[in-house]
């Protein structure tokens, strides 16, 4: 998941069965449903206007949210990972006019999450809300455990379900529109969701598969759901949103100490501060099993374009962070934030060595 830009957090490494994992996907077939390029080229220029309104009144925002703006790529002797593989057949099985509705709905799910959803009690993870607690959980662990300001990163949920709710998208798009013209606007989001079956009414792990780390002044980190439901199906079970949550606080601590890195030595770095938290006792204490699937979860998303690293090198640095944990000498002594990114900073060379080169 990318830190400051809305795509991206980690994750079965290559060799993790694919088929009937989650449902199968193919080739498109069929034809597209009845007027549904001029529904998507309106939607295309109501998602334009809206985010061009977001920026100018400060707000982050960026057209194309899933981790499948990365690509899957084709870098010899490179296989994506087994979870992006995965989703990258989902959307390959939808028409192109298909592929451009989905991703500017998927667009709008998290420039919701980024600029109306507000941490609370109320609020849910997952798409049953079925990752709530442990999402809190973690998230409470994780304040307490870092030593960065916490205070005011608010944890949201990025729903594909809300676009489902003409209430909260007209409420998305009464930040830079009229009534009225928002309420147009919603219509025209329900007419694309509509004639995009496979995007079942915004549950499609498609339109939130990604996870999202925003620094301040409004910091934010955006849980989608659909990243934790395909880690959760894939049998990554309880290790998921830890995890997953993890890596994003990681880019928190990257934010607060000012780390100029981007690409993949930043989401490498943040899979190293995942690894770390995960392993401590202090943290999440997993055992050494739960390791293992931890690295495989940070492989399972790896790309091959350098965008986030190969799965290769996002599963060694997810492990060189819970090394970090079994070769300190006090086993109750959590690492200071700061020292951690400066050893990162002296390992990513050998994890990386092309971008090291090219940076």
């Amino acid at each position: 998941m990318r830190a400051g830009v809305r795509v991206g957090t980690a994750v079965a490494i290559a060799s993790i069965a694919i088929a009937g994992s989650i449902g199968t996907a193919g080739a498109a077939t069929g034809d597209d449903a009845p007027g549904l390029k001029a529904a998507v080229d309106k939607l295309k220029q109501d998602v334009t206007r809206l985010e061009n309104g977001l920026r100018a009144k400060g707000i982050r925002t960026e057209t194309g949210n899933s981790l499948l703006d990365t690509g899957t790529g084709s870098r010899a002797g490179c296989t994506p990972g087994a979870l992006l593989g995965w989703a990258d057949q989902l959307n390959k099985a939808m028409s192109s006019q298909e592929q451009r509705g989905s991703g500017l709905l998927g667009s709008l799910a998290f420039d919701y999450a980024g600029s109306v959803a507000k941490e609370g009690p109320d609020q849910k993870f997952g798409t049953d809300g079925q990752y709530t607690e442990q999402s809190t959980g973690t998230m409470n662990k994780l304040r307490s455990f870092w030593d960065i300001q916490s205070k005011d990163i608010q944890l949201v949920p990025a729903h594909g379900t809300d676009l489902a709710d003409p209430a909260k998208v007209t409420k998305l798009f009464s930040l830079v529109d009229g009534a009225e013209q928002a309420k147009t606007d919603a219509a025209d989001v329900h007419t694309v969701l509509a004639k995009i079956p496979e995007l079942k009414n915004g549950r499609s792990p498609v339109l939130t598969f990604n996870a999202y780390s925003a620094p301040g002044p409004d910091k934010r980190i955006e849980l989608g759901d659909g990243i934790l439901d395909a880690a959760a199906k894939f049998g990554f079970g309880p290790i998921g949103v830890p995890v997953v949550l993890a890596h994003e606080y990681g880019h928190q601590n990257q934010f607060a100490n000012n780390y100029d890195a981007s690409g993949p030595a930043l989401e490498m770095g943040a899979d190293a501060f995942s690894g770390y938290f995960v392993t401590h006792p202090n943290g999440m204490g997993f055992d050494g099993a739960a390791q293992g699937k931890a690295t495989e979860l940070s492989s399972s998303i790896g790309d091959c374009q350098d965008d986030h690293g190969s799965p290769q090198q996002r599963s060694a640095a997810t492990r060189w962070g819970e090394k970090q944990y079994a070769d300190q000498q006090d086993p109750k002594a959590v690492r200071p934030s700061a020292e951690f990114i400066t050893a990162w900073k002296k390992e990513f060379p050998v994890l990386h060595p092309d971008g090291a080169r090219k940076s």
